[in-house]
């Protein structure tokens, strides 16, 4: 998920779908909690819902790894980022899932856009699993900082913002992409609009990714203030910062890649 930034504001980009905030963090969430019921208004059903779906993270952890295809060989625990495990589990399911998005988005590809944006697009499970496998760890490294510089977030502050986010996607026209992606998220995850925001995994995906947001906006304020708003300069910067984090952790894979 690549990092957009507005020259108007300044902040950590939260897409359409739900997906950027619940796996932003990459951590494979192990508690369970007993699903609310389900929207009954029949919107489960309706296409784009449905077709939506398909593109949605499910929160419940067993629920999630009865329906992710480990591929043959790829073991439990693919890396581990300074003793922090990811899962295979964790890594398939952002593989599934960018495929399948990349997978609409050809579809609606125009005849005239660029070979390299139809290239992206067109890359396999096996070439996508690389680069979501370095977003996890990535994310993993940025949380691991946040805590050791003492950055942190409430639980008040979580809800507040999938608060926020569920006024956003309530207006939304019931015909847009977004408002089909919000609901066949309720709906995979048998939630509505009452428990949307108080459901603890969902609280969870919102901690992490606002972490993360305090952590770029922590780098970014590393910046000369004639480059905080230079977006060329912010993901220079990001990616400098992330490269160091690298390179004095201890990273280990266990898979090989393309």
């Amino acid at each position: 998920m690549q990092i957009r930034f507005s020259s108007l504001r300044i902040r950590l980009a939260i897409s359409a779908s739900v997906l950027v905030l619940l796996l932003a963090s990459g951590v494979l969430i192990t508690h369970l909690i007993a699903p609310a019921e389900a929207a009954s208004n029949g919107a489960c059903g309706n296409t784009a819902v449905v077709a939506a779906s398909a593109m949605v993270p499910v929160l419940d952890p067993q629920a999630r790894a009865q329906t992710i295809a480990i591929p043959a060989g790829e073991p439990a625990i693919v890396a581990t980022v300074n003793g922090d495990q990811i899962t295979a589990v964790d890594l398939e399911v952002r593989v599934n899932i960018a495929f399948k998005s990349h997978q609409a988005s050809l579809q609606q590809l125009p005849a005239n856009a660029p070979a390299s944006t139809r290239a992206e697009l067109q890359k396999t499970p096996a070439q996508l699993r690389k680069e979501m496998l370095n977003q996890i760890i990535d994310a993993r490294l940025l949380m691991q900082e946040a805590q050791h510089l003492g950055i942190s977030v409430s639980q008040a502050e979580a809800q507040a913002e999938a608060q926020q986010q569920l006024q956003r996607f309530q207006s939304e026209p019931t015909s847009s992409p977004a408002h089909a992606s919000f609901q066949a998220y309720l709906c995979v995850n048998h939630l509505d609009t009452s428990t949307f925001a108080t459901n603890p995994l969902v609280l969870c995906g919102y901690h992490d990714a606002l972490v993360q947001r305090a952590m770029i906006q922590h780098i970014i304020a590393s910046l000369p203030a004639s480059e905080q708003n230079n977006q060329d300069a912010i993901q220079q910067a990001i990616a400098n910062y992330t490269q160091k984090l690298r390179q004095a952790a201890s990273i280990q894979i266990f898979i090989s890649l393309q």
